[in-house]
């Protein structure tokens, strides 16, 4: 039926979130996913491992997955 489609630039808008931090001069800066079913989950993970790669910095560890919820957060944060 009719509708109209909204999308933003996942992918471009973590990048720029990780090279801010970056520039603030953090260095291990985690990132908790969104669940799999969710292209825009794999696009803003590609955008952040892009942007840590270019700076030279591994992500071994730094990644969590989550569903979104508050809770998957906190629990993601921690671990």
């Amino acid at each position: 039926g009719p509708g109209f489609s909204l999308t933003m630039n996942d992918e471009g808008s973590a990048r720029m979130a990780t090279r801010h931090l970056l520039d603030l001069g953090h260095r291990r800066i985690g990132f908790i996913a969104g669940p799999a079913e969710y292209s825009l989950s794999l696009r803003r993970q590609q955008g952040w491992s892009a942007e840590m790669a270019a700076a030279g910095i591994a992500v071994d560890g730094l990644l969590a997955v989550g569903d979104f919820s508050h809770a998957s957060g906190v629990a993601a944060a921690r671990e």
